[in-house]
């Protein structure tokens, strides 16, 4: 939704505003949030001219023309001279393909850009903060207003995306930028993107400009030796080399990939522990076998996605690597069924993989679950198995992974009354998965079956309802404490938090909950000052977070409020994040017109706090 359309319900908006700093029980109703749309492909666009490179004559509607871009027939346009496009504006997704809009940054001054957009989260486990942040970094928009200093905004967001591990999204966007644009950190950039891709052509095209820029590092010589072996010119490559050892260049993984792209027999592969783009894409091109212990580092997302598409590196590299990849969603779900589904097991580790699974907590082990449940053709039996794994991956982004893993196979299931024990694991994990649909149709069975079952059923209700799009409403006190009931043999501390977060959650998507069931909450042992410090930033930095995001909301500007939103979560976990935090967010997200964002969010942070 672009900034002129949220305008339009400013009115009813603003009546609201204030409630991001109230108290949570004074949260009000608001409009029923829109379903979430799936992420788009990216679609390159070309920068944006600058806001005022076409001025409409007065004439056309008053004295800064018509507000909504028409122009009547038979006025006056002025066209100025556009000048240098600004590469700041650059982007891939418009508002028609999943952006927010040329207009986002309208009223957002550069400066809070630069300071907050450092803030934003790294490498994130989180489908819904993934998808926020990537539209904000892909947007096409007017740059904000102001004066800039530091690092431009390209190079910030596109730092952003290498470390959020989005490749398709970084290259799209620097192949968008006209090359005076390209600084030699955006060129390394681009080259590392390109060589995490297998796109050996565009990174050794950028080859000589980065020479030129960048002469007194030892990368570009070392891009070079690559390039020319890519090309088949093995004797420039080893005069390259030679030069390198003799410059005592420090870089054992490339010296062991030349080698082998050499002739030479190649040595230990030690010194891929810490490998870089560069040095995965000698060893993809000299066919090197890495051992698992590759992926076994705190690599970054790029990383991984590269090893785990790396043929020549070992089935165990491969799977250890996907496996990390998936949950920072840089690869597909269906590229970890396929690793899974190549893993060897003998008949009998496949007759009892339960009884395997509780002793061995490692990857394999979730693939022999994986592979015992797909190859089970007796419903009861393979529910079994599925319960188990999901069991054991807890409440944490494994257990996302594991409910994408296997939604398929529940969705094919019917469910019947004989599975009537299964359908709250199923509802559960298809609401985790985001296959909300599907996930209604065991909460019915579960509520309609067996009275046990169905009274247990009643623990499902904050997710029934956050995933649902539908009026707020005032929440019947008598749903509410069946809820609490089927979780009171919690540990005070843990149903506090999750009472909390609940109550949170449900007020900031505009429900309103009973003051009297507020009333538990006040007997919360812990400080407030110390609760207080809790979150992704402590003291100054923390306020003025919240104050960002109160005064962005309260303005509608969507690109700013974005911003605010994603850095005050940082890169605290769902399951950790401060429940003031969580509420904040998501009803600023709520009430700038992205329900469907904020009510993704808030299921993803339900699940992630055991509820």
């Amino acid at each position: 939704m672009s900034v002129s359309n949220i305008d339009r319900r400013a009115v009813s908006v603003k009546l609201a505003i204030g409630l991001v700093l109230l108290p949570l029980s004074a949260a009000l109703a608001q409009n029923a949030p829109t379903p979430l749309t799936p992420t788009p492909q990216v679609t390159p666009l070309a920068p944006l001219a600058p806001p005022s490179a076409v001025i409409v004559s007065p004439q056309a509607g008053g004295a800064n023309g018509p507000s909504d871009g028409f122009q009547p027939r038979g006025e006056r346009i002025q066209v100025q001279d556009l000048g240098v496009l600004d590469a700041n504006a650059t982007g891939v997704l418009d508002e028609g393909h999943g952006g927010f809009g040329t207009d986002m940054w309208a009223g957002t001054s550069v400066g809070i850009v630069q300071k907050v957009l450092p803030l934003l989260p790294g490498p994130s486990p989180w489908r819904s903060l993934q998808r926020l942040e990537r539209k904000l970094l892909l947007t096409a928009a007017a740059v904000p207003s102001g004066k800039a200093s530091g690092d431009s905004l390209i190079k910030l967001r596109a730092d952003k995306l290498w470390a959020m591990g989005d490749i398709d999204g970084l290259n799209a966007l620097l192949k968008g930028l006209p090359d005076p644009a390209y600084t030699p950190a955006l060129r390394r950039l681009q080259i590392d993107a390109a060589l995490v891709a297998g796109d050996s052509a565009t990174a050794c095209q950028q080859a000589p400009a980065l020479r030129l820029q960048a002469s007194n590092d030892s990368y570009p010589e070392k891009l070079q030796v690559f390039c020319q072996f890519s090309a088949g010119k093995g004797n420039e490559a080893g005069l390259g080399v030679d030069l390198l050892r003799e410059q005592k260049v420090g870089d054992p993984a490339f010296f062991t990939a030349a080698d082998a792209l050499a002739g030479v027999a190649p040595g230990k592969t030690d010194g891929f522990a810490n490998p870089t783009p560069l040095t995965l894409a000698m060893a993809r091109l000299a066919k090197l076998p890495l051992p698992e212990s590759v992926a076994a580092g705190n690599l970054p997302p790029a990383l991984l996605r590269a090893i785990a598409t790396l043929s020549s590196a070992t089935p165990e590299a491969r799977l250890a690597a996907t496996e990390k990849a998936e949950a920072f969603g840089v690869v597909d779900t269906e590229l970890l069924r396929q690793s899974y589904e190549q893993v060897t097991f003998t008949p009998q580790e496949l007759t009892a993989p339960v009884n395997a699974a509780a002793t061995d907590k490692g990857v394999r082990s979730r693939a022999l679950l994986f592979r015992a449940a797909l190859q089970q053709t007796l419903p009861t039996a393979k529910v079994e198995i599925i319960a188990k794994a999901l069991g054991l991956a807890g409440d944490g982004p494994g257990y996302f992974t594991a409910a994408r893993l296997y939604a398929p196979q529940i969705v094919a299931l019917r469910p019947a009354p004989e599975l009537a024990s299964f359908a709250i694991v199923a509802a559960r994990a298809l609401y985790a998965a985001q296959r909300n649909d599907a996930a209604g149709q065991w909460v019915g069975l579960a509520r309609g079956g067996d009275p046990a079952v169905a009274a247990a059923a009643a623990g499902l209700w904050p997710l029934t309802h956050l995933a649902a799009a539908e009026a707020p409403q005032t929440l019947p006190a008598g749903t509410l404490g069946s809820w609490r009931k089927v979780r009171g043999d919690l540990p005070p501390a843990v149903a506090q938090r999750r009472l909390l977060v609940c109550y949170g959650l449900l007020a900031a998507l505009g429900d309103k909950v009973p003051a009297d069931d507020w009333l538990a909450l006040y007997d919360d042992p812990i400080p407030a000052p110390a609760a207080a410090q809790s979150g992704p930033a402590g003291g100054v930095l923390r306020g003025a977070l919240w104050h960002g995001l109160r005064v962005a909301t309260d303005d509608l500007r969507l690109g700013e409020t974005v911003l605010f939103a994603l850095a005050t979560l940082g890169d605290a976990g769902l399951g950790q994040a401060d429940p003031i935090d969580l509420y904040r967010v998501i009803a600023a997200l709520h009430l700038i017109g992205l329900d469907g964002d904020a009510r993704a969010l808030a299921v993803e942070a339900a699940i992630a706090n055991g509820l």
